[in-house]
């Protein structure tokens, strides 16, 4: 028995840095059934979207269930993780299996030089080519050069900034299907980049590799990207002007990254801990996403591990941008946030995009540090 755990709690383990969809359903950890996410998805009809949310809340994982739920090569050996969920109760249960799926991470792309942006792209994008090798006896002798460009890690930077676009080609032609595009973490490189003097360059790759891929590109049928902020002076947004973006000020999605109210009493239920629910709400709530109450998801699985309350969640990554931000305050919103830290409460108007290179207002820094 956990520490903390009283008698009756179930037998399954904790999915704690777990972010494989399949491994966690497999393993029969313990999971909180957000599959009709892809009942929504499918009912919007929006053909691109970004969702931004903070760190640790969900955003790998529920990538991970789109790709096992879409991925046309693995259809029937998938269709068994989802038959105990609400999706297989849904219409849409019928579009399971039925695309070509391109699954891309960014997650922990850090680099030091111009030079070591570009090798780690290069090995990056050169591991998913590597996915999809069974493509390659399909495609014609020019096709197959480039293909293996990127195999053996000798493409250069405009094949690399191109690579996603062909790669989403040649999976439409060999399935005779659009292709749904998933790429997480999509803002991880340009916050990496972020006060380096290769940044210029990693605006431009980026803006490049995600524009051709999902711009105007008629073999796609759904492209959903996730990070935790939208940088207008990225650059990236002109390029990817027709992305529907989902923030935390949006209602759309909301309860389906973190845990609701609702799901955090299940939770601690089913682990024995309903007496603590006040204190649980009190620590970890502490969210509002489009109107809804959310719990930080990793604090609330850590308790019902530890039986502990403790601030979990600041020990998941660096907060260096935060710093940096903090130090380019202006003059009112540094007297702001004083004001915050004496307990006083200050209005701010949360502006949509955050402009890095600036000096800023509080409003832009709470865009900006809400979910770095």
């Amino acid at each position: 028995m956990r520490s903390g755990q009283k008698a009756g709690a179930p037998d399954k383990e904790l999915p704690i840095g777990y972010d494989d969809f399949a491994t966690v359903i497999h393993e029969r950890l313990y999971y909180i059934d957000k599959t009709d996410f892809i009942a929504l998805l499918l009912k919007s009809r929006v053909a691109a979207c970004l969702i931004t949310r903070p760190r640790c809340f969900g955003k790998s994982l529920n990538l991970s269930m789109l790709s096992y739920f879409f991925d046309i090569r693995t259809a029937e050996q998938n269709r068994s993780l989802f038959t105990d969920f609400s999706i297989a109760k849904s219409p849409y249960f019928a579009q399971q299996g039925q695309y070509p799926v391109l699954f891309v991470s960014f997650k922990g792309n850090s680099a030091f030089s111009q030079h070591d942006f570009l090798e780690q792209m290069r090995e990056k994008l050169g591991l998913l080519y590597e996915g999809f090798s069974y493509l390659r006896p399909a495609l014609n002798e020019a096709q197959q050069h480039y293909f293996d460009d990127m195999l053996f890690r000798r493409a250069n930077k405009v094949q690399l900034m191109n690579s996603l676009l062909y790669l989403g080609n040649y999976l439409a032609e060999y399935w005779k299907k659009q292709v749904v595009f998933l790429i997480d973490e999509y803002d991880v490189p340009l916050i990496d980049a972020h006060g380096k003097d290769y940044y210029l360059l990693a605006q431009v790759f980026m803006k490049v590799l995600y524009g051709n891929a999902v711009k105007g590109n008629n073999k796609l049928r759904l492209a959903v990207m996730t990070g935790v902020i939208r940088t207008a002076r990225a650059g990236i947004f002109s390029e990817l002007n027709n992305l529907v973006e989902y923030s935390v000020l949006s209602k759309s999605y909301a309860e389906y990254f973190g845990l609701t109210e609702r799901e955090t009493a299940k939770a601690l239920a089913d682990f024995g801990l309903s007496d603590r629910e006040a204190e649980v709400s009190h620590w970890y709530d502490g969210y509002s996403f489009g109107g809804i109450k959310v719990y930080n998801p990793w604090s609330v699985l850590c308790f019902l591990k530890e039986g502990l309350l403790r601030p979990f969640w600041i020990d998941t990554s660096g907060n260096q941008l935060i710093k940096e931000l903090l130090g380019r305050l202006n003059a009112k919103a540094l007297g702001q946030m004083q004001a915050l830290l004496q307990g006083e409460s200050i209005t701010v108007k949360v502006t949509r995009s955050v402009i890095l290179e600036q000096n800023l207002t509080a409003s832009q820094f709470f865009k900006a540090g809400q979910s770095v």
